[in-house]
């Protein structure tokens, strides 16, 4: 099985390095890249359509993040969008799912939930890819 492809986005360097040693611990996901700005990451998911984007939230300026995760969810609406937060509240993560994310991460990331974010994304992306598309379906009148 191919590993997952991330794109990870946060301003902070401490917090984009623990989200790459995380996902290069789990060897169902390949790190594409990292990305500092909210265009940086808009354009590599246009560019690279990732399985999926990490956008770590920052509490100081979260209708911004809010704008980019719609703004990804419509330009490539097979990437699963993860927000992630340190200490984060529920209105934060309920924003963030609201915006469209589908999954959530705190950090310092947990390597189980982590596992378990990357398990349902595959899932997803199985389930994507093998769904019935449409069917025929003769009807006959008694």
């Amino acid at each position: 099985m191919q590993p997952l492809t991330f794109i990870t986005m946060g301003r902070e360097q401490e917090t984009l390095s623990e989200l790459r040693t995380a996902l290069v611990s789990t060897s169902r996901a390949k790190l594409l890249g990292e990305c500092h700005s909210h265009d940086d990451l808009l354009a590599e998911v246009i560019r690279l359509h990732p399985a999926a984007a990490i956008v770590v939230l920052e509490s100081d300026d979260s209708d911004y993040d809010y704008s980019l995760i719609k703004k990804i969810g419509g330009v490539s609406p097979s990437t699963a969008i993860i927000a992630a937060a340190r200490g984060a509240s529920p209105s934060l993560i309920m924003g963030s799912m609201r915006a469209g994310a589908r999954e959530f991460l705190e950090i310092p990331i947990n390597p189980a939930e982590l596992n378990t974010v990357v398990n349902r994304i595959a899932e997803l992306r199985t389930e994507e890819s093998t769904a019935n598309h449409g069917r025929v379906v003769p009807v006959f009148s008694g």
